[in-house]
């Protein structure tokens, strides 16, 4: 089942995380759109070298063109319990979902409430194109 626009995208200041943690284990994200679909079939080389394969990686790094505009790096932890430490500073942005359940967005924002940053609405126009709102923070 899918549940479009419901969610939330945390933005990270990338230079914080670079300052605290050499070399990233991450990349860029592809928004290109490839012609045809990679398959895994059995494969029976080294892990290493999967991990490294172009399906690895176009699995883990492509998205479709249309969402570009969010210019997303994606950190991989591919040892350990698969957390990566992310400290509440490095947080620099929050976006709600146009189609976000209210209580989430409600409980959210009371956790957000000390953080210096930016929050927005996405909003449907034109049909199905979107568009960021600045949340205004009430009065304090």
């Amino acid at each position: 089942m899918q549940k479009k626009h419901t969610g939330i995208v945390i933005g990270y200041n990338y230079n914080k995380l670079k300052d605290d943690h050499e070399n990233l284990p991450g990349s860029d994200v592809d928004y290109r759109q490839h012609p045809k679909k990679l398959k895994t079939g059995h494969y029976a080389g080294d892990i290493k070298d999967f991990i490294r394969s172009e399906y690895t990686s176009r699995k883990l790094f492509n998205k479709h063109p249309s969402w570009a505009y969010e210019q997303e790096f994606r950190l991989i932890n591919a040892k350990g319990d698969g957390k990566y430490p992310i400290k509440k500073d490095y947080i620099s942005e929050l976006y709600f979902g146009c189609n976000i359940d209210k209580d989430i967005q409600k409980a959210l924002l009371a956790i957000t409430n000390e953080l210096d940053i930016k929050i927005y609405n996405m909003e449907k126009y034109d049909g199905s194109y979107l568009k960021r709102k600045e949340y205004k923070k009430p009065a304090r």
